[in-house]
């Protein structure tokens, strides 16, 4: 949390669902607290994404509920930790 802080108050989340890229960049997006949306793979049929959150990153529940809704299959959901290297705060 205080890292989150330090690197500007966003946290990442990944996401992997069973669902069209558009879908999951569209669904996701609309989320509040949402900032970002970023696919990163697509592979028989599940769509993997990185979503930028504003403040504590506390969306997991936010995004299960509108993978439920979205009648989404989820094999991923969990909060992506920054290293030292992507603080800048590495020697």
């Amino acid at each position: 949390e205080e890292l989150t802080a330090q690197l500007g108050g966003q946290a990442t989340v990944v996401v992997a669902a069973r669902a069209p890229r558009a879908d999951v960049e569209r669904r996701l997006s609309a989320q509040p607290g949402v900032r970002g949306v970023s696919v990163l793979s697509e592979k028989n049929g599940i769509t993997r994404a990185s979503v930028a959150v504003s403040g504590d990153g506390e969306i997991g529940e936010d995004i299960f509920r509108c993978a439920v809704e979205s009648g989404w299959v989820l094999s991923e959901l969990r909060p992506e930790r920054a290293s030292l290297e992507d603080t800048g705060n590495w020697p």
